[in-house]
């Protein structure tokens, strides 16, 4: 991401990229993904222009260290607490256009949270199929990010769908 922001001046020496570049690539990072991520960003880049300043001798400076997301996320929208990424739920159309226009599988995986109360995209591609049972109408799993066992009914349109990707 810092490569393709920084476009053609990625090409010039590292020692060209001063603090104001990589204030700006945060603020902008800011603008699409939530503050964590960000920060995740700006600690694998300073970490890279650390090992060019003291390992390699490339850079003086780490142009990326005095940046500070927290600080740069406040001065974006100051009212909106901790994480600056305002999120809001897919509406009834959007997710109807998912399913309806999106390639296998992302249209399956979208259909099958939609079907089971908005299951995360990430439990749902570790589910194996031993976690369906079929006979029973419920699927059994424990959430990665919680660790909360879920059990989920099986409506008629989600039957069909496991039918559609076990066929």
């Amino acid at each position: 991401l810092f490569l393709d922001y920084l476009g053609a001046a990625a090409d010039k020496r590292i020692d060209a990229i001063n603090y104001e570049t990589c204030r700006q690539f945060i603020r902008e990072q800011l603008q699409h993904v939530s503050q964590k991520t960000v920060t995740q960003y700006r600690t694998y880049i300073a970490a890279a222009f650390s090992r060019a300043q003291d390992i390699d001798g490339y850079m003086t400076r780490n142009p990326m260290k005095p940046v500070s997301v927290p600080q740069e996320a406040a001065s974006i929208n100051p009212d909106k607490g901790a994480d600056k990424q305002k999120r809001q739920p897919f509406t009834v159309q959007e997710i109807s256009y998912m399913i309806n226009h999106f390639p296998a599988p992302w249209c399956h995986l979208v259909a099958f949270s939609w079907y089971t109360g908005g299951l995360r995209l990430s439990d749902i591609c570790l589910m194996q199929w031993q976690n369906i049972d079929m006979k029973s109408n419920c699927i059994r799993l424990v959430e990665k990010k919680t660790h909360h066992i879920r059990e989920i009914s099986i409506i008629p349109a989600l039957r069909q769908l496991l039918d559609t990707i076990r066929a």
